[in-house]
């Protein structure tokens, strides 16, 4: 809704009412992600995008229908879908669309939150999208306001204490519950879109290339603000694009700050004197990167006194140095796009390969919400209740800290599953007698079933529900160098490279040890059936 707020609000302020599709979910490579939006005015004025072109037409009629009376819809487009293929989605993706007419009428509330995403406070604005009478309702929550009812106290109360949870992750995404707000139930469907203020990015270091990074920060969206200990180059006329200026030495400056999982800290002054205090303390924050420019050189002994400064190993591992990605640049601005290249790479997962010949979805998924806990978070949770002492997470990107695991980033996630799996089993410790595997997506999964598939006798076991296959995979170490090389071997087959362990489990003659608390086997990545 953000990309249609001003003009939104000037429909409303004149007491028109408009048609508003919203982009709530999507599969595979859907050109846009959760939250684009498209409105259409009772002038016929279309605002906005949901696709890129691909289903504006068919979204610009059902929105007309919307302000002829129709009731809010919720449609799914994609190539599996005849009706969706006819109006163009040709690119391979699939998505689904909440339409709704909104007015000052039915929803007296919306420009109170227009206000408050305007003044750039956090707040997270709920949207019931399927599920009976309650369609169409809605509530926005922020840190210390809510505005609106979904229709039943119980239903809020739920509602409030999950979201507040997305709101604080900066997270966008789908809950369930009975009418009631009944976690176990399933019967409506709510979309949650969060506004929040800008992330942050912290450009250490008033040289030439600095104003270069401010410059296509600011164009990411980021709150950019360039920090040097030297007024004389900490200036707005050589940083016109920074949002702030601070003179100060960087550690010292850094120890003020309040730094979340969003936030992206770029040392430009390769000094010792200036970046290893300042390197120390930004590798233990949330920071989601950080990058150090210099040479190889200076990298090394940099890495050699942040060692000395007492940083582990997982610390210093999360250091991009030296900053940005090889696109043999060599002007302060060609190298400010090496940076936002490798920030938007690691933001999001891409795995730095020319599209022309990687492999795999064009756009990977951020982290999945699932009743206000992070898929994560939830995976993590239910390994280490199961029994599993030691967790290691393979993502295609970095989330910030995950509690209690150790995240490995996989750049090479676009191979395929076989590429993920290969680097958690090299970071098993030796001393290692067995390994559990487990898809996190896989939101039936209990840890009770993870505790018998852990604690069976078997060499190789896996979970059965009703006589059918599912992770998790648990292996002893005999396996382990097998089932490195059969991975090793998938990788180089394309036809092989998105396997998972399923392939060697079998192949092994592997025990299915029934469960029966495990709610369902579906799959987030998956799209619902038509």
């Amino acid at each position: 809704m953000k990309e249609v707020l001003r003009e939104l609000k000037g429909e409303l302020l004149q007491g028109h009412s408009v048609a508003l599709a919203t982009v709530v979910r999507t599969w595979k490579s859907a050109p846009r992600s959760a939250g684009a939006a498209l409105m259409v005015t009772t002038s016929g004025e279309v605002v906005g995008s949901i696709s890129g072109g691909c289903v504006e037409g068919a979204a610009f009629e059902r929105g007309q229908q919307s302000l002829a009376g129709a009731p809010s819809s919720l449609d799914t487009y994609g190539v599996s879908d005849d009706e969706a293929f006819a109006v163009g989605l040709t690119c391979g993706g699939i998505l689904d669309v909440f339409t709704e007419r909104i007015s000052t009428d039915t929803w007296p509330e919306l420009l109170e939150i227009i206000g408050k995403i305007e003044a750039e406070e956090a707040i997270s604005v709920v949207t019931v999208v399927a599920g009976g009478d309650q369609v169409g309702s809605h509530i926005a929550i922020g840190r210390d306001c809510v505005i609106g009812s979904l229709g039943s106290a119980r239903l809020d109360a739920a509602v409030h204490d999950d979201v507040l949870g997305m709101l604080e992750a900066g997270q966008t995404g789908f809950l369930k519950y009975g009418h009631h707000g009944e976690r176990l139930l399933a019967d409506i469907e709510l979309f949650v879109s969060t506004y929040s203020s800008p992330p942050r990015m912290l450009v250490f270091g008033a040289i030439d290339f600095a104003s270069s990074v401010a410059r296509v920060g600011k164009f990411l969206g980021f709150r950019v603000t360039v920090c040097d200990a030297r007024p004389l180059f900490a200036t707005k006329k050589r940083f016109p694009d920074a949002d702030e200026i601070v003179v100060d030495w960087p550690h010292r400056y850094f120890e003020t700050q309040t730094i979340d999982q969003r936030a992206v800290i770029c040392v430009l002054t390769h000094d010792p004197k200036f970046d290893v205090p300042l390197l120390a303390l930004a590798l233990r924050s949330p920071a989601s990167y950080v990058g150090a420019m210099g040479s190889r050189r200076t990298h090394e002994d940099r890495l050699t006194r942040l060692r000395e400064e007492g940083l582990t190993q997982e610390e210093v591992s999360r250091l991009h140095s030296p900053i940005g990605l090889d696109l043999g640049a060599r002007t302060p601005e060609e190298t400010a796009i090496s940076i936002a290249a490798e920030i938007v790479a690691h933001r999001w997962g891409g795995s730095t390969r020319s599209l022309s010949i990687s492999k795999g979805p064009i756009h990977p998924k951020a982290p999945y919400i699932h009743k206000g806990e992070r898929l994560v978070d939830r995976g993590v949770r239910l390994l280490r209740e199961g029994g599993c002492d030691t967790v290691f997470v393979v993502l295609g990107a970095w989330v910030g800290d995950v509690p209690h695991a150790t995240v490995i980033v996989n750049r090479e996630w676009g191979r395929g599953q076989a590429s993920s799996l290969l680097c958690g089993l090299e970071a098993i410790p030796e001393s290692a007698e067995q390994v559990c595997i487990l898809l996190v997506d896989q939101i039936g999964m209990t840890s009770g079933a993870i505790s018998r598939v852990i604690n069976s006798s078997e060499s190789a076991a896996a979970a059965s529900v009703d006589g059918v296959f599912s992770p998790p995979v648990s292996l002893k170490r005999e396996h382990f160098d097998t089932l490195h090389s059969d991975l090793s071997d998938a990788l180089m087959d394309s036809t092989r490279s998105d396997q998972g362990a399923k392939p060697y489990f079998l192949s092994v003659g592997g025990a299915l040890i029934p469960v029966d608390d495990v709610a369902s086997l579906e799959d987030l990545d998956e799209a619902p059936a038509s």
